[in-house]
């Protein structure tokens, strides 16, 4: 199936969604395969939806980030306040790594997203041209 179709496949059957209806993601999530977006039966619905995507993709990103700093913030503060025990500079130490380790998977994720999602609105520019 082309075009949009993937969403109206993703039916649920005997009250469970069909995540093999949903498409294959790169990197094995589930999710819509956004190759298989026609970009001529794309009306004003989907553009807005793709637009909402776009913000939620955002939104995601801040909320990794302000993950990341709340584990920086305490790894840091553990660091700097009880640096006399061993075990909290261990924790403080494995509390940097992670915040730093989310932020690093937060900004993979946003550009994997953002860079799929520019070639769905390239496409769509493409065919906007030829019309």
């Amino acid at each position: 199936m082309s075009g949009l179709q993937g969403h109206q496949r993703s039916i649920r059957l005997n009250g469970r969604l069909d995540l093999d209806s949903l498409g294959d993601v790169e990197g094995g999530t589930h999710g819509m395969d956004y190759r298989e977006i026609d970009p001529q039966r794309m009306i004003l619905r989907d553009h807005l939806a793709l637009d909402r995507t776009e913000l939620a993709n955002e939104r995601t990103l801040l909320a990794y980030m302000r993950t990341a700093i709340a584990l920086l913030a305490a790894g840091g503060s553990l660091l700097k306040f009880f640096w006399n025990s061993l075990l909290i500079r261990i924790l403080g130490v494995l509390l940097l790594v992670v915040g730093t380790a989310v932020t690093a998977l937060g900004i993979w994720r946003f550009r994997t997203i953002s860079r799929r999602l520019r070639e769905v609105k390239e496409s769509t520019a493409d065919q906007d041209d030829v019309s």
